[in-house]
């Protein structure tokens, strides 16, 4: 593996190594791992040395299924590409399966994809309501389909490990008729910041600060009180003070001989009663920020040309 774990981070690779081996020693009943973590403490990482320690335990004949939401299943496969190595395990979209998973491959797939119906008749295409919309999950003349991928994998005799990204999403009585009857895990590793069932296995937050992964404490609104708020609207203060802070790390970059361009990022209030209220709120609060992002591009231009 590219990365040497910190602390924190070896200890809870060690922890859902032990309840594995648990789990399949003593035939637990229970093979579920819930596993929280801080946003930021770098769960993928942590996943991936569970991967590699699976991998070296070569007793053990399992092949992997890692599930995400929207398009966090590719994020999660490029990151584990880099984090493993290509060569480390074979990593696999739907599209690219041959017929079954094989020993330490690991399958990536998109909980909405394969959980979508179709919610009328389509003669056309020869779907019916309520039939998977996903040609992965339905009956076809190649016969490539997730329900074969799966019972020729445990046709063999492999167990399949299901980790569960974002686990607090979606987890729908959908997604696990689809775990029960179509993916069938030995195990299932459910990851997340906020699960919703009782964790056997954290992360503590005040174990990531202590390493320095995150920092205890964020300014906000720093140097605000020292602002005249009646010369300017509030909008064009938040832009302004922004970019000056934009332009203050930029220069520490440069004295630290880094090519890197901080990015701006506003979080606008969304605590409005109503959607109507939220849309014409972000809508005019969007107009006025480039109104105000507008004439500031054309002082700098201004400017430029009098120097």
């Amino acid at each position: 593996m590219k990365f040497t774990l910190k602390n924190y981070q070896e200890n809870a690779v060690k922890k859902i190594i032990y309840q594995i081996k648990w789990i399949f020693d003593w035939n637990i009943d229970n093979k579920e791992i819930i596993f929280k973590a801080p946003t930021w403490s770098w769960k993928t990482v942590m996943m991936a040395s569970v991967l590699e320690k699976m991998k070296e335990g070569k007793i053990w004949d399992f092949a992997f299924v890692w599930v995400s939401v929207n398009k966090l299943h590719n994020q999660s496969k490029k990151s584990l590409e880099n984090i493993l190595g290509v060569w480390a395990f074979n990593f696999y979209n739907l599209e690219n399966v041959r017929e079954k998973l094989n020993k330490n491959d690991i399958l990536f797939i998109n909980w909405q994809s394969v959980t979508k119906k179709a919610n009328r008749d389509n003669k056309d295409k020869e779907i019916k309501k309520w039939d998977y919309t996903n040609i992965f999950m339905s009956e076809n003349e190649t016969g490539r389909n997730l329900p074969n991928f799966i019972e020729n994998t445990l046709n063999e005799g492999r167990k399949i490990v299901l980790i569960i990204d974002e686990a607090h999403l979606h987890l729908t009585p959908d997604t696990e008729k689809l775990i029960n009857n179509v993916i069938k895990p030995a195990l299932r590793i459910e990851v997340s910041a906020t699960p919703l069932k009782k964790q056997n296995v954290e992360v503590k937050l005040s174990e990531v600060i202590e390493e320095e992964i995150i920092k205890k404490e964020v300014v906000i609104n720093e140097k605000f009180s020292e602002i005249n708020l009646l010369e300017k609207t509030w909008e064009e203060i938040i832009i302004d003070q922004a970019i000056k802070k934009q332009e203050e790390l930029e220069k520490l970059y440069i004295e630290e001989e880094k090519k890197i361009k901080p990015l701006i990022l506003i979080q606008i209030p969304w605590l409005l009663s109503t959607t109507f209220q939220k849309w014409y709120f972000f809508v005019n609060f969007l107009e006025k920020s480039l109104a105000i992002l507008k004439k500031m591009v054309i002082l700098i231009k201004y400017k430029k040309l009098l120097n």
